[in-house]
């Protein structure tokens, strides 16, 4: 049974969250009112601006499994709130099991890896089929992890200058990938879609029944769902990426959508402006569980999410035995 794509909600600029009698959401912001049924809600994404949340909605929020997120205004996730954790406690013995065995962890490391440069390779090709893109398609010769980080990052490095380099908007250059913080406008749409899509995987693991924290590819960090960050190297370039790059050569957005802003002991980021960061979030929801696409390996029609979601499935499938080999999404068959 596969999860609903339902509706991700934006809150921000002291609004004030209540439930009505029928129990419904209630968003009130400067003298309107907005309702919803939280049951066609997947998520709240809280932004900071002291929005007010009565207990009654935390309570309907943990009957109906709506996820909050709590963000500073620099896309920082302060708190994360997802009710119910999952029973099947074997299914995440297994997960740790094959994480801290040495051999299976670089495996399975290896099919993040791959899986992400095939997609990556492939959106490269499709801006720009001139260019003479690196291709990797074997990682037998990589024995460590140290080592399969090392190329990691040298193909992340080759990816950016390419990428780079499709950007036909002279009021949005892009010059190279920078975070914490973001230091122009396309690298401040990037940070904020690749936070939204990661908290979006964590909890697709959550209510599938993994941990997130648990991961194969990526350290392991105090903090860091290193599984769900596994997963987004596998669909961050043809879902934020292709979308930004869209976004910015049809001049969705302008100079005047961000603003610049201190930060302590770090230099001065730019950010999206409120206004201008519910839109963005808009287009993204639309992006990602509004279009569908045509899957040749599920044969069926899936949204971005649903897609996420059945090679997350695949991936379970895979630990317990069901699936004999993990196959990496790859954008060319979906």
């Amino acid at each position: 049974m596969y999860l609903k794509d339902k509706t991700d909600i934006i809150v921000s600029d002291k609004t004030e969250l209540s439930s009505d009698s029928q129990g419904n959401l209630v968003l009130r912001k400067e003298g309107k009112r907005q309702t919803l049924p939280l049951e066609r809600v997947g998520s709240l994404q809280i932004i900071k601006q002291n929005p007010s949340i009565d207990y009654e909605v935390l309570q309907l929020c943990k009957k109906f499994g709506v996820a909050i997120t709590f963000l500073t205004q620099n896309y920082q996730i302060v708190a994360d709130v997802h009710f119910g954790y999952p029973k099947n406690v074997h299914l995440r013995v297994r997960q740790t099991q094959l994480h801290l065995d040495d051999i299976q962890r670089l495996e399975i490391a290896k099919k993040f890896l791959l899986g992400k440069w095939q997609n990556s390779y492939q959106f490269l090709k499709s801006i720009d089929p001139r260019h003479s893109h690196t291709n990797i398609t074997d990682l037998s010769d990589v024995n460590d992890q140290p080592q399969l980080l090392g190329l990691e990052g040298a193909l992340a490095q080759k990816y950016f200058d390419t990428y780079s380099q499709a950007f036909r908007n002279p009021e949005l250059p892009f010059r190279g990938r920078s975070k914490h913080p973001p230091l122009d406008e396309v690298n401040a749409l990037l940070s904020f879609l690749y936070t939204i899509l990661n908290n979006d995987i964590m909890h697709m693991l959550q209510s599938c029944g993994l941990d997130p924290y648990i991961g194969f590819l990526h350290h392991d960090y105090y903090g860091r769902p290193s599984l769900s960050c596994d997963f987004l190297e596998e669909f961050r370039s043809v879902f934020v990426d292709k979308l930004v790059l869209i976004m910015v050569n049809r001049r969705e957005f302008s100079k005047d959508d961000f603003e610049h802003k201190e930060v302590v002991g770090r230099p001065t980021g730019v950010y999206l402006k409120k206004d201008s960061l519910r839109k963005l979030f808009a287009k993204w929801s639309a992006w990602y569980k509004g279009e569908e696409l045509l899957s040749k390996r599920w044969n069926e029609k899936c949204t971005r999410r649903r897609l996420i979601e059945k090679q997350i499935r695949h991936f379970i499938g895979f630990l317990i035995g069901d699936e004999t080999d993990y196959l990496p999404f790859n954008i060319n068959t979906i």
